[in-house]
């Protein structure tokens, strides 16, 4: 063997010595055992040629590392379950059970308000002996406090252990009535507003009801709540009265009821106005009466009772009408441009409602800027020879409509009835006091039925005593 061949078979052993106990040191990390010959392979020695790359004794040997964790190992120590059943404890007012969650290393923030709201005083004092911050959650809309609303001795602590007390507005909007008598005994105002601006009382208005909405109301009115306060276009009373539209009582007792919130506010001053008045009437029949004797008897506004008129006219609605018309109408604010109620009534012939208003003391003789006379107006609705349409004009007369009044255009009604033939109108017109000789541009009654071809009118006339003119030769 030749030199060269010999020096590439030393290589060779020696690359495979080298890769061998590279393997085996792997191994020995991997299984934390001392390296040694691969199972199965025959440990190969060089020559004094080859260097040997196991350590020396007098080396140390390099500290195995520790075994990883498995993949699927779990912690030991508290779960979110058990964060779960802390929470679930601490509403239950379960202390027992608390501590012995915390012993196993659950966290206790945020656990205040369930322990607040389960009403036990030693839990809450223990939470925050514990390390729970008495501030807590006191910047939510329902800290813990006012969930504690019902559990006096749980307020006590939470203050004693240096809670703050919540606003007036925050207090209200959460139905806590105990915390608003509070706060309005330490001095909070009853005229004070959320930060969007929202009087409180309007605040107590819409967002509680039954007992809770009762309590908060008469104490918000007695510390001197403003009633006629407003928020956009809501007031107390028009809140109180949306709450009687929509049903909104339920099952409420009375007192607790919404008609009992618009008395409550009527009865400390608050403005009846027009739209009050509408409401209640658009209301079915088990409850308009009820709460309309509830707002006439408060501060009606002068012109309210006039726009309810017009409103019960339109809707037939005489039983209404005639409750508004005993309160006073303010029959002065008509407006000029507009068709006035009783001239609706007349049009439509209707008699009860006529009767009504004109009890109530409507004008007859303002029936719009283009209108005429109630009886003219009468006359013309009765042209059909309709029976109440006549029943409407004979009405008019025991009214003390004058029947020798003329209109915008020099009619009298005596003239109307004979120009379109109505021959029951004629009667009762004359019998009434009508002038049959009374003419329009130099035409009588008769001559005008006459020209109209109303023969039986002219009868009637000649009998009541109207000259006919000779015809000029």
């Amino acid at each position: 063997m030749n030199r060269d061949s010999a020096g590439a078979k030393i290589a060779v052993v020696v690359v495979v010595g080298a890769v061998a106990v590279g393997l085996g040191m792997l191994r020995a990390r991997i299984s934390g055992t001392p390296p040694g010959p691969p199972p199965g392979r025959v440990q190969v020695v060089t020559t004094a040629h080859v260097q040997s790359t196991a350590p020396r004794a007098s080396e140390e040997r390099p500290p195995t590392p520790p075994d990883k964790p498995a993949a699927d190992a779990r912690p030991t120590g508290a779960t979110q379950a058990d964060r779960i059943a802390l929470l679930e404890a601490c509403t239950e007012g379960d202390k027992a059970k608390v501590e012995a969650l915390v012993l196993k290393g659950v966290n206790l923030d945020g656990t205040l308000g369930n322990a607040a709201k389960s009403g036990n005083a030693a839990l809450v004092a223990w939470l925050i002996d514990h390390g729970v911050d008495a501030k807590e959650d006191q910047d939510l809309s329902v800290p813990p406090i006012l969930m504690a609303d019902e559990h006096d001795a749980v307020v006590t602590t939470l203050l004693a252990k240096g809670a703050h007390e919540p606003t007036l507005a925050k207090a209200v909007s959460v139905g806590a009535p105990k915390a608003v008598a509070r706060l309005l005994g330490k001095g909070a105002s009853a005229t004070s507003k959320t930060p969007e601006g929202e009087p409180v009382l309007l605040v107590a208005l819409h967002n509680t009801s039954g007992a809770k909405r009762r309590i908060i109301v008469d104490a918000l009115l007695k510390a001197g709540a403003d009633v006629n306060a407003k928020s956009d276009d809501d007031t107390p009373l028009s809140v109180a009265l949306a709450a009687v539209a929509a049903h909104a009582d339920g099952e409420e007792k009375a007192g607790d009821r919404a008609i009992d919130l618009v008395g409550k506010v009527v009865a400390k001053g608050a403005k009846v106005d027009g739209d009050a008045l509408v409401t209640a009437m658009g209301l079915d029949d088990d409850r308009r009466a009820a709460l309309l004797d509830v707002l006439l008897a408060g501060k009606v506004e002068p012109n309210a009772t006039l726009r309810a008129v017009t409103f019960a006219t339109d809707n037939h609605d005489v039983a209404s009408l005639k409750k508004v018309a005993a309160k006073g109408v303010a029959w002065a604010a008509l407006d000029a441009h507009a068709t006035p109620p009783l001239a609706n009534a007349i049009s439509g012939s209707d008699v009860a409602m006529v009767t009504a208003l004109l009890d109530a003391g409507a004008p007859m003789d303002r029936m719009g800027e283009y209108g005429d006379t109630g009886l003219l107006a009468g006359v013309a609705a009765a042209a059909g020879e309709s029976e109440d349409a006549v029943r409407v004009v004979r009405v008019l007369l025991e009214h003390g409509a004058n029947p020798n009044k003329r209109g915008r255009d020099g009619r009298t009604a005596l003239f109307a009835a004979a120009q379109q033939g109505t021959e029951s109108l004629v009667t009762l017109l004359v019998s009434k006091g009508a002038h049959v000789e009374d003419a329009v541009d130099g035409m009588t009654p008769l001559e005008a039925a006459d020209a109209r071809g109303h023969d039986a009118v002219v009868k009637l006339l000649k009998a009541r005593g109207a000259k006919q003119k000779k015809p000029a030769n």
